[in-house]
């Protein structure tokens, strides 16, 4: 969530900026409804789409050339650094809270005295803990994608969990599925089933039938589906208007079935599935209301065998403020809007996040989410960007926000609700931005993040001295340092982004937060200061009291800058937002200027200066197009050349990373990406050009060979090229597409940064399972042309 920032950037004390992906700034469409992101992490809402929706893909086939790579030094492994977990984040009391990465579902098992808890992270994978999230173990690394929207427990055995991959929760890095995984033996082995139905995919719900384990549902962007053979075949239900995002079977009367739809409303059917009515026309908002509804969370209270349900609802609506908050107590038939739900935390933030009237802009689109106690019906607990419970059937609400309102000694919780579970007992599990924390049953909260691997970096890592010095900026977690210790220390909030340490001075750090909100430490890390330009062009940046006061400056949520020491003692930064920006003087804020034009219509996602010569800079955008200078640019479109690129690309694809060959300026290795999207050509991700200099620069697509999947990040090292994929980092002689495997016990996890750290090791930076090592064996470092 975004909040009005303290312009002390001091570590030492309490107040952090602390802000989540999803603040929305408008809508981008595409015909199948799906977001059509316009940088890599330009983090917006996707649209919902009004009409059934057919598959994006036709019939897919999933990729199937890395399932034997062919692996370059077969006994190197990479080894997970962490964070695990993120240390030294503070609420407003000054307490001390740990984090992991953003959670989208939790399921729990109670098997006589075994209770096992899984946890689905965002863009991390499933892991569970046996001893009540005092450690946890991933179980499903290996699986073709850690993208986790859902996890299911089937009620009548323990043993069978089903997973939903693809995260559904609307935001521009929320991943596509390959299907559904189903394990039989508490997540030892996997199967993959539906990945023809669900591939390119995103799920909000698993749920297996309590009366009948053979029939499983699951509401996914493209309709809601039942199988009714254990998940080996599907058919679909439900696909008239929006997305299902959850499905509660009803036990005590079967054939009663909820449904809950983004940008439609709540539906019921009575027959097993077979038709479906939507409830509470003319009370409840759905997609006839003005405005539109865009998201509706959904508890169910069983009544006894034959007598009336009792649900609660809370809807947001496509700003993501929150419409209200509704209660039925005859199975649905009739509704009362609950009047005493708090709309606002403190004096200036609201529930879901339109902080004052001149930003009627929330996040209920992203976070909204409502559950009952089995235990006690009366006991409510709803979650939008913090908590808030009610212990009279939501007559009466209270707030549990523990961040922005902590008092002493309290706890501190996450932003950014997602999931919330209760066990048996009555304890409370809460998934968000944070990683999992738990209210027992005494009202005290818990800590669960412990070793809960799946931080998730954006590009941008630094790493030097071997890979014993590291910073990265994660999603919603700020930018942390990791300096031997599994456990890394935040140095800064919000979201993080692309970081720079000098290694021959590492006094000077430069880190950011949300759109092009760069800051500077000169020493270590203990004191931030503003260090930004003066962005031009009307956009996304809200200074709200910082600098530039008046001045929105159009920076992507994740802004790229490049930085290196000066002869004269100081550091040149370069920026890459709506234009090129450079400061000769540390970033100072008044020290930018502009040294491009502004050169396209999308906004620039990758920056890459020349090692060698300073005046040689490429860019890329989010439109897929790449330009250079040679001169160190200039604001004369003459400055700079558009570089005509040959080869087809999914058309949604945008420049992820470009690297320069250190021993030639001319030469340049681009990969592209496209978060959230399946595509039938992202073979076509990894392209290398020998001569940008010339007019009819030559191009080999270098994909061929490997995994279909997209390349978020790339690096030269010495006589090689070495690319991050979503399958595994891979390396090649430059312009060649034989391409080798390196190190095992990767992750499959998209790869956001590359970086060679010295002395032989090589370190990564992941968007859902934190950062790695890999010691570089012999083959690795003869190819490189490496000592």
């Amino acid at each position: 969530m975004e909040r009005k920032e303290n312009k002390n950037f001091n570590k030492k004390k309490a107040v952090k900026v602390t802000t989540t992906l999803a603040l929305c700034t408008g809508l981008a469409w595409s015909p199948l409804g799906f977001v059509h992101a316009n940088t890599g992490f330009s983090q917006k809402p996707v649209s919902i789409a009004h009409g059934p929706m057919n598959h994006p893909l036709g019939n897919i086939n999933l990729p199937k050339n890395v399932l034997n790579p062919k692996f370059m030094d077969v006994n190197t492994h990479w080894i997970q650094l962490g964070p695990s977990p993120i240390t030294g984040e503070y609420g407003d009391n000054g307490a001390p809270r740990s984090d992991s990465g953003r959670v989208a579902s939790i399921a729990i098992s109670e098997n006589k005295n075994l209770k096992t808890v899984y946890v689905g992270a965002a863009n991390g994978g499933v892991w569970s803990s046996i001893n009540d999230g005092t450690t946890w173990k991933p179980l499903t690394d290996d699986q073709v994608t850690l993208a986790t929207g859902s996890v299911a427990v089937d009620p009548n055995n323990p043993n069978t969990v089903y997973v939903g991959t693809g995260e559904q929760h609307f935001s521009a890095d929320s991943r596509y599925g390959r299907g559904i995984l189903k394990s039989t033996d508490s997540g030892k082995s996997w199967t993959t089933l539906g990945s023809d139905v669900f591939g390119g995919y995103h799920i909000g719900k698993v749920a297996v039938d309590p009366n009948d384990s053979s029939k499983v549902w699951v509401a996914a962007d493209n309709g809601l589906y039942q199988s009714i053979d254990a998940g080996q075949t599907w058919n679909k239900m439900w696909s008239a208007q929006g997305k299902p995002t959850d499905v509660y079977i009803v036990k005590n009367n079967p054939g009663v079935i909820y449904m809950s739809v983004a940008g439609s409303g709540i539906y019921k059917s009575t027959n097993g599935g077979k038709n479906f009515t939507l409830l509470g026309q003319g009370t409840l908002p759905n997609y006839n209301t003005n405005p539109l509804m865009y998201n509706a969370s959904l508890a169910v209270v069983e009544g006894a065998t034959g007598q009336q349900d009792t649900i609660y609802s809370s809807y947001s609506d496509g700003n993501g403020n929150l419409m209200g908050m509704f209660k039925s107590t005859d199975s649905g038939v009739t509704w009362d809007r609950l009047t005493n739900v708090p709309q606002y935390f403190d004096s200036n933030y609201s529930y879901y996040g339109d902080y004052d009237a001149q930003h009627p802009s929330g996040q209920g689109w992203y976070d909204n989410v409502i559950a009952v106690d089995p235990t006690n019906p009366q006991h409510i607990i709803a979650g939008g960007i913090t908590l808030i419970e009610s212990l009279d059937g939501g007559t009466s609400w209270k707030s549990l926000d523990t961040f922005f309102n902590a008092k002493q000694g309290d706890i501190n919780t996450h932003p950014d609700q997602h999931i919330i579970v209760f066990d048996s007992q009555g304890n409370a599990y809460v998934g968000n931005d944070g990683g999992v924390f738990k209210e027992s049953t005494d009202g005290k909260w818990h800590n669960l993040n412990s070793n809960l691997n799946t931080v998730t970096f954006y590009p941008g890592l630094t790493a030097f001295n071997g890979g014993n010095f590291v910073m990265g900026g994660a999603q919603d977690n700020g930018t942390n340092l990791y300096s031997g210790q599994k456990a890394w220390l935040q140095e800064t909030g919000g979201d993080g982004g692309y970081t720079y340490v000098d290694p021959q001075n590492p006094n000077f750090m430069l880190a950011e937060f949300q759109y092009g909100r760069i800051l500077k430490s000169e020493d270590g890390g203990q004191n931030w200061d503003y260090a930004y330009p003066k962005y031009q062009d009307p956009g996304y940046l809200e200074d709200e009291g910082a600098v530039n006061d008046d001045e929105d400056g159009a920076a992507p949520f994740v802004t790229p800058f490049t930085a290196s020491s000066l002869d004269n003692g100081k550091y040149e930064v370069i920026v890459g937002a709506d234009r090129v920006y450079k400061s000769t003087n540390n970033g100072n804020l008044g020290s930018y200027v502009p040294i491009s034009p502004k050169l396209d219509t999308a906004a620039i996602n990758t920056v890459s200066q020349s090692k060698t010569n300073p005046n040689v800079i490429y860019v890329g955008t989010a439109k897929g197009d790449i330009y250079v200078t040679f001169t160190g640019g200039g604001t004369d479109p003459s400055a700079w050349h558009k570089i005509t690129r040959t080869g087809k690309l999914d058309a949604r694809a945008y420049v992820a990373a470009i690297a320069i060959n250190p021993t030639n300026d001319n030469e340049i290795t681009v990969t592209y990406s496209n978060t959230g999207y399946y595509s039938p050509e992202s073979t076509n991700h990894v392209f290398y050009c020998p001569n940008t200099n010339t007019t009819n620069p030559v191009w080999t697509n270098v994909s061929a060979k490997l995994p279909a999947t997209y390349a978020p990040s790339v690096t030269y090292l010495g006589q090689s090229v070495i690319v991050g994929t979503e399958q595994g980092v891979f390396i090649a002689k430059p312009g060649s597409d034989e391409w080798s495997k390196l190190g095992k016990d990767l992750p499959n996890v998209p790869v956001t940064s590359v970086v060679y750290a010295g002395n032989g090791k090589l370190v990564v930076g992941t968007y859902g399972r934190g950062a790695f090592r890999l010691e570089l064996g012999q083959d690795a470092k003869h190819l490189a042309g490496l000592k």
